[in-house]
């Protein structure tokens, strides 16, 4: 049995819970058990209220429906054609190639920011194969 302060207030130890069995697998939360109660006898109203008002234009109605029956899209092929990255006049043009394709509108921002991320790690490669390389070179000439 766990402990209790002059407060009356339960001290349990470090690490252990107060309710060890917890809350029951597939158990839902009273208040959304209600709402959906509430809800059952007047949802085929609701739905078909809510598709009328979409026909009628209604556009967070029309952004309610799509949303819930097409999932967005967030990954797809960029028509956009990054070249071989061999050198830093490479990773330039790469920068170059992505900021118009954002100034145009082929991919947004998101998308540019994934491409430049890549881009930067491909930098930091690039440079750390050359210190590697300058290094290699001096300790060579030491030796000599």
């Amino acid at each position: 049995m766990a402990k209790k302060e002059k407060t009356g207030r339960v001290l349990f130890k470090a690490g252990q819970s107060g309710n060890p069995k917890g809350r029951p697998k597939g158990s839902r939360n009273k208040a959304t058990l209600l709402a959906r109660k509430m809800m059952e006898n007047d949802l085929d109203e609701i739905v078909s209220q809510v598709i009328e008002k979409a026909k009628s234009g209604d556009f967070e109605c029309q952004k309610l429906i799509l949303s819930r029956l097409l999932p967005q899209v967030k990954n797809y092929p960029l028509d956009i054609k990054i070249p071989e990255i061999n050198s830093p006049n490479d990773l330039k043009k790469a920068f170059n190639i992505i900021n118009k394709a954002l100034g145009s509108g082929k991919i947004d921002l998101d998308q540019a920011e994934k491409w430049s991320n890549i881009l930067k790690i491909v930098k930091d490669a690039t440079l750390l194969d050359e210190l590697e390389e300058r290094l290699l070179a001096l300790e060579n000439k030491k030796t000599k």
